[in-house]
């Protein structure tokens, strides 16, 4: 108000950008203005370039308002049975607990104008999308009508699936829209700077967190089976055939091992070679998809809990929940697994087949060692993964981008 120059050299500046992209600009909305500032000075994501070429620390600006309004876009939101869903769900949980207002929108069951109609009667002041593909197209399209700020959660797919042409370029277009990128581990942030080059500098690491349950983990089960535990969608990504020829080997051997998999169905010509294939092996179950609350039987009930995925977007939901139940987990080597487990101290990490039943028949034969191991899981969850943290780690974020 009263500085017209300034008002000015905005409006310029906006409509060089507009016509370098070849899009519209509304309203010369502030937001937009400064994200292409950011863009093309590679100022740092935690500074405010202003027209006199001043930075200033986010640190340094208040809060925009209390009671935030907070849109949350997630692929799938049914029954809690997807890592996606679980982690949503914790995440506007402890938002909701800390003074903001949310809301859970599922792509799997809304259209893309429905989707800008329901944001527009539930004016939020930040959109929110999980997965940088699949979701965040959806964000950047309602964040460019409704002139707001959008924030994409990085998964595993986003970083470790080859992606080309198209939609390379669509996943590149929504991560250079975006205001923020928030993945969950060093090691990812590590992998997406090699990718995208040229917009490291948005990405931020903010850990998972996890709702500890009450109960007694000093105690070992006492059955005549030994269970080990997969809960996995059903995707070739989650790889979750592979035990199935080592716990051949083991059953031979000990006879009383069981095998349980539980998960929603994701891929459908691969759920149904999954299920024909463990209709072959009579240890083998396919437990189908097991709503949310009920979850927590199948981690008590086990022994061991599995993690097979060829690839993670860091902090499995399903490890991270089994370590907070106590339990010794088994899981692939990879990078996102490897980021907060540390084999023989709080979890195994496997590599071949070989390694696979050498560290599963240790744990089936030490009722000791899988009670240390998952002691110490759940220590790592205590210290490492609180919730309240985690979601005040997201409202300082988005307190950062409504300032504007």
């Amino acid at each position: 108000k009263g500085h017209t120059s300034q008002k000015r050299f905005i409006e310029q500046t906006m409509g060089r950008l507009a016509v370098k992209f070849n899009s519209k600009v509304v309203n010369h909305h502030p937001v937009h203005f400064v994200n292409y500032l950011r863009l093309y000075t590679m100022a740092a994501p935690t500074q405010t370039i202003y027209n006199d070429g001043n930075a200033v620390d986010d640190k340094q600006l208040k809060p925009y308002r209390k009671n935030m309004k907070i849109a949350l876009i997630v692929p799938q939101y049914n029954h809690l049975t997807t890592g996606h869903a679980v982690t949503v769900h914790r995440i506007s949980k402890y938002l909701t607990k800390h003074g903001c207002h949310t809301k859970i929108f599922s792509i799997d069951s809304i259209q893309a104008e429905s989707l800008t109609k329901e944001l527009q009667k539930f004016s939020p002041d930040i959109i929110h999308g999980f997965h940088a593909l699949k979701t965040g197209t959806y964000a950047r399209e309602a964040a460019a009508t409704l002139l707001l700020p959008f924030v994409i959660t990085l998964t595993g797919t986003d970083i470790y699936n080859s992606y080309s042409g198209s939609q390379l370029n669509l996943l590149k277009r929504n991560l250079r829209s975006a205001s923020a990128i928030v993945c969950f581990h060093n090691s990812i942030k590590t992998e997406f700077s090699k990718k995208f080059p040229f917009i490291a500098e948005k990405c931020k690491v903010i850990p998972q967190g996890v709702e500890l349950p009450s109960l007694n983990i000093n105690q070992t089960r006492q059955t005549d089976n030994f269970t080990f535990f997969l809960p996995a969608g059903l995707r070739p990504v989650k790889n979750v055939t592979f035990p199935l020829n080592p716990f051949l080997k083991l059953h031979y051997k000990f006879g009383n091992l069981k095998f349980i998999l539980a998960g929603p169905v994701i891929d459908k010509p691969y759920a149904e070679r999954v299920k024909a294939e463990f209709n072959n092996f009579g240890f083998a179950e396919y437990a189908g998809e097991i709503p949310f609350e009920h979850m927590q039987d199948y981690y008590i009930s086990s022994d061991v809990v599995l993690n097979c995925s060829i690839s993670e977007g860091g902090m499995a939901n399903s490890l991270l929940e089994a370590m907070s139940f106590g339990k010794a987990v088994l899981a692939s080597n990879i990078e996102g697994n490897s980021s907060f487990i540390k084999d023989g101290e709080n979890g195994f990490l496997y590599n071949q087949e070989e390694d696979f039943i050498e560290k599963a028949q240790k744990l089936i034969l030490s009722p000791q060692l899988r009670l240390d191991i998952g002691k110490a899981g759940r220590k790592y969850v205590e210290m490492n993964c609180s919730p309240d943290i985690e979601a005040k780690r997201y409202i300082k974020e988005y307190e950062n981008l409504a300032s504007f």
